[in-house]
């Protein structure tokens, strides 16, 4: 049964936010009756509970609806590399466990995580071509970014592996409606992936200066022959796109926010949510509660304001209540999941986490 809990500790004088038995800040004294927990189980919701609480979620990740039969996402290189993203980033958290074949070793390097902007992003996302084709000794790759764009382009790649030993010695790609006129050389990584950097050309079409966003593609042997990527046996192939937070001028699908007025712990996603969270496998939310009481000293991080609410309540109760414990700052989060356009997403969100309590 998966269940989310409200914990309040009353181990001393105070109400504390805690997950286990990690507390996390005291806030004003407490009423409440030693070991008192309330509990939500979410996996026991039924009917519009449940369904206004996946909506609300849905909501809160951008996403306009579940597509029926949604299913689990492939076991490819794209999942397996943004599963791996999110491990670097969120190192204390786990997948949902119907995606645990996604761990692979790490292979990322530090330069290359540097280059993916991995602390500036906002928002990380895998991509697929939309098709590929082969005219003479070169591959085309054409894309389809309507259903990618999140903010301002941060940085962008299109990474090539061979499943067999033979390889090509090198790899180059000419972006269309490109004024360079030299070739995007591609590098290759630690892991084996050619990797080449797509950033100028989707960010002209973000840009609205070139068309579809197409790659020519010529794969070399050692002698300098020229070859279309099929030659060197199966292959695959994904982009990486980096957004910081922003709004596009192109057209893309409305996101709307709500604001998170519950502040819940979720110990684990209900089935519905499974098919399409890839991590966390649920998370804690923290709360604050209690009220402040006369006097106020310094661990209770009491605003201005909540200090004279509370004198006039200590001299006249009927004027206004006593200052009450609030969350005081938040802390954004990760989520890792796929879109209605089957991309795996990684997007950071704000204030899903009470870092500090305060009295207010």
């Amino acid at each position: 049964m998966m269940v989310g809990c409200f914990e309040k500790a009353t181990g001393f004088e105070g109400v504390i936010v805690r997950k286990g038995t990690d507390a996390i800040l005291v806030c004003g004294e407490s009423t409440a009756v030693r070991n008192v927990s309330r509990c939500v189980d979410f996996g026991g919701m039924e009917g519009k509970l449940n369904s206004r609480l996946e909506s609300k979620i849905l909501e809160l990740l951008g996403i306009d609806h579940i597509k029926p039969h949604y299913g689990v996402v492939k076991d490819d290189l794209a999942s397996r590399f943004m599963a791996e993203l999110y491990e670097n980033l969120e190192q204390d958290v786990h997948l949902n466990p119907a995606y645990k074949y996604l761990v692979s070793k790490p292979f990322l390097s530090t330069e290359e995580k540097k280059a993916i902007e991995l602390g500036k992003a906002d928002t990380i996302v895998s991509f697929l071509p939309r098709e590929v084709s082969t005219k003479d000794s070169m591959s085309v790759v054409r894309f389809d970014m309507n259903n990618t764009l999140f903010g301002p382009l941060l940085y962008s790649e299109f990474r090539i592996s061979f499943n067999g030993s033979t390889k090509p010695s090198y790899v180059k790609a000419f972006p269309s409606n490109s004024k360079r006129k030299s070739p995007i050389q591609a590098y290759l990584a630690n892991n084996g992936h050619f990797v080449l950097n797509i950033t100028e050309l989707l960010r002209r079409w973000v840009t609205g200066s070139s068309k579809i966003p197409i790659l020519t593609i010529i794969a070399y042997s050692a002698d300098g022959h020229k070859y279309p990527l099929d030659a060197f046996g199966l292959w695959q192939s994904f982009g990486v796109a980096s957004f910081a937070e922003g709004t596009n001028i192109r057209k893309r699908l409305k996101r709307k926010r709500a604001v998170n007025d519950d502040l819940v712990t979720v110990d684990g996603f209900s089935n519905g949510f499974s098919d399409w969270v890839i991590a966390p496998d649920g998370y804690h939310a923290y709360y604050c509660d209690g009220y402040c009481s006369f006097p106020l000293n310094n661990r209770m991080n009491a605003t201005n304001h909540a200090i004279v609410q509370t004198l006039v309540h200590l001299i006249d109760p009927s004027r206004t209540s006593e200052a009450k414990c609030a969350p005081s700052s938040l802390r954004s989060m990760k989520i890792l999941f796929i879109d209605n356009a089957q991309n795996v997403v990684l997007k950071r969100y704000k204030d899903m986490q009470v870092r500090d309590c305060g009295c207010q």
